[in-house]
C-alpha cells in the first residue's frame, strides 16, 4: 500500500473509531444570558454503552459568570434500580486568577441488570452573569487519557471525546445588533422553504460572531436550522417542510452576537409565515415548468410539481387537465414521443400523454362476438320479411275471396 493509500486509511479508521466513540457535550453550545440573571447548561452525553458511573471536571472563565449548582441528570438515574449516587467534589470560582471550576461524579448502586445505555443529560450546572463579555467553558480532566472519566461495571475507562461552549453575557453597556429577517408568506408539504437574513451595526452589515436559528411550529416545538452565508452579515436558510407537517403559523427566530474588542452587540429578530396542507388557491399562469397561484395572502411562484399536473383525458384534441387546484381544459398542439404540447387559457405546458394513449388504445376484435351480432342481426332480418310477406299474402287473400 502506497503511503497516501496508507494515510487515507489510518484516517478513516480514525474517523470510524470517533464515530464509536462516546460523545459528552454542553448544551446549548451557544448561549445568551443577561448580567445579574442565571442559566443553565446541560452536560449531555451521546452514543455511550454500558455507563455504571462518570466523573467531570468542568473549567469556565470567571470574568463574567459564576457557577451556583449543579444538579444530576435524569440519564444514569433512569438505568438505576437500587438508586445513583451523586455528589460535589468542588464548585470553585477562584480555582486560579482566570478559572473556575465545577467537579461532580456519579455512578449507580448496587448491580443493576442493564446498565446506561444511549444519550441523556448526565447534569445541570446553573451560573450567574456577574459582567458583559464572551466565556469560554470546556469539560476537561487534567493527566487523565479522557477529558470525561466514564467507567463501567468493572471500572473500566470507556473512551470518549468532549464538545465545549462559548456563552455570551448581555450587560448594560451592550448596543443593539440589528437583524432583519424575510420569509415567503406561505409554503406546503414536501417544498424547500427558503429564508434570508441579515445582521446590521449602525447600518452597516457585520459579520456576527455567533449566530442560532430556530424554527417555531405552531405548537411551539422548535428545531435548529443552520445558515449559509451568502456575503458579509447576509445569510440565507433552507428548510425542507416534511410531508406530515402541521399547518398554520410557523416563526423563524434568529439570534445573534457581534462581540469585538471594541463593542459588545446582541440582537434577535422573527417572522412568521403560513404552512397549508390544502392549496386553497387558483391558477392564473402556467410557464414551463413554473405556475403562478393567487392564494388568500398573495401570490407565490412554484414549481409545476407542487400542483401535481396530469392528463386524465382526451377527446379528439381536447385534452383534460388534473391539478391539485381544480380541473381545465386545452387544446393539443403537437406530440412528440408522447410529449403532448397543451395550449390552456392560461399558458401553454408540455405533458406526458403515454398513460392516456394507452388507455385509449382500439381493443383488438372479438370475432366470436361479431358472428353472435351479425347471426342475431339475419334473423332479426329474416324475421322482418316473414312478417311482411304474411301480411301481403293475407291481404291478397283477403281480396280474392271478396272478389269471387
Amino acid at each position: 500500500m502506497s503511503a497516501l493509500g496508507t494515510l487515507r486509511f489510518d484516517m478513516a479508521a480514525a474517523r470510524q473509531e470517533e464515530e464509536l466513540q462516546a460523545r459528552v457535550s454542553l448544551n446549548p453550545t451557544v448561549t445568551h444570558a443577561v448580567v445579574g440573571e442565571t442559566f443553565s447548561v446541560d452536560v449531555y452525553i451521546s452514543n455511550v454503552a454500558n455507563l455504571y458511573g462518570w466523573e467531570f471536571r468542568l473549567f469556565y472563565e470567571t470574568h463574567a459568570i459564576d457557577a451556583v449548582d449543579v444538579t444530576e441528570g435524569q440519564f444514569l438515574r433512569s438505568f438505576a434500580e437500587q438508586g445513583s449516587f451523586f455528589g460535589i467534589c468542588q464548585i470553585n470560582d477562584a480555582y486560579n486568577s482566570t478559572h473556575g471550576q465545577v467537579w461532580v461524579y456519579c455512578t449507580l448502586i448496587g448491580l443493576p441488570s442493564h446498565t446506561a445505555t444511549g444519550n441523556g443529560v448526565l447534569a445541570t450546572v446553573t451560573f450567574k452573569c456577574t459582567a458583559s463579555g464572551a466565556v469560554h467553558m470546556a469539560l476537561y480532566y487534567p493527566l487523565e487519557q479522557y477529558p470525561v472519566l466514564l467507567s463501567d461495571i468493572n471500572a473500566n475507562l470507556i473512551p470518549c471525546m468532549v464538545t465545549d461552549t462559548n456563552v455570551f453575557s448581555i450587560g448594560p453597556d451592550t448596543v443593539p445588533l440589528d437583524i432583519s429577517i424575510d420569509a415567503g408568506a406561505l409554503y406546503f408539504p414536501e417544498e424547500w422553504a427558503q429564508f434570508y437574513f441579515m445582521t446590521t451595526l449602525c447600518g452597516a452589515s457585520v459579520a456576527p460572531t455567533s449566530t442560532q436559528v430556530w424554527l417555531y411550529d405552531p405548537y411551539g416545538t422548535k428545531v435548529s436550522l443552520g445558515c449559509e452565508n451568502i456575503a458579509t452579515g447576509f445569510y440565507r436558510v433552507w428548510y425542507h417542510l416534511p410531508l406530515d407537517a402541521y399547518a398554520g403559523t410557523y416563526a423563524i427566530v434568529v439570534e445573534a452576537t457581534y462581540i469585538t474588542d471594541a463593542v459588545q452587540a446582541y440582537g434577535t429578530g422573527f417572522k412568521t409565515y403560513q404552512m397549508s396542507s390544502t392549496l386553497n388557491s387558483r391558477l392564473m399562469q402556467l410557464s414551463g415548468t413554473m405556475a403562478l397561484i393567487q392564494t388568500e395572502v398573495g401570490v407565490i411562484y412554484t414549481d409545476m410539481s407542487t400542483i401535481k399536473l396530469q392528463v386524465t383525458a382526451i377527446d379528439g384534441n381536447v385534452a383534460t387537465i388534473q391539478t391539485t387546484l381544480g380541473t381545465l381544459q386545452g387544446t393539443i398542439t403537437s406530440v412528440n414521443n408522447n410529449i403532448a404540447t397543451i395550449r390552456t387559457d392560461i399558458g401553454t405546458i408540455k405533458a406526458d400523454i403515454s398513460a392516456i394513449k394507452a388507455n385509449t388504445t382500439p381493443k383488438a376484435l372479438d370475432w366470436n362476438t361479431v358472428g353472435l351480432y351479425i347471426s342475431l342481426a339475419l334473423i332479426a332480418s329474416i324475421a322482418i320479411v316473414l312478417v311482411v310477406l304474411f301480411i301481403f299474402l293475407r291481404a291478397r287473400f283477403r281480396t280474392e275471396a271478396t272478389t269471387s
